[in-house]
């Protein structure tokens, strides 16, 4: 998220970048599903925190996204917004 906030985050036309996030809270974990081989869990996260925008300046954002999330092949966690 730090390199992309979504759109629905950022409420600006292209969404944001070098978020700083002030809070984030995990408010469900979904079921596993398996694509292509890969086992990823849907996560609805509620983040709070400020963001770059394409016009110059910060902007504030709240709110809550989903992502999705599965181990890389060294076996480190890593999460994917779908949306970007």
């Amino acid at each position: 998220m730090q390199r992309n906030v979504p759109t629905t985050l950022a409420r600006y036309l292209t969404g944001g970048t070098d978020a700083s996030i002030e809070e984030i809270r995990v408010l469900a974990i979904g079921k596993p599903s398996e694509q292509s081989g890969e086992k990823t869990w849907p996560v609805k996260l509620y983040v709070r925190g400020d963001c770059s925008v394409l016009l110059g300046g910060r902007r504030d954002f709240e709110g809550e996204v989903e992502y999705f999330v599965c181990k890389d092949p060294y076996g480190d966690w890593i999460a994917r917004f779908e949306g970007l």
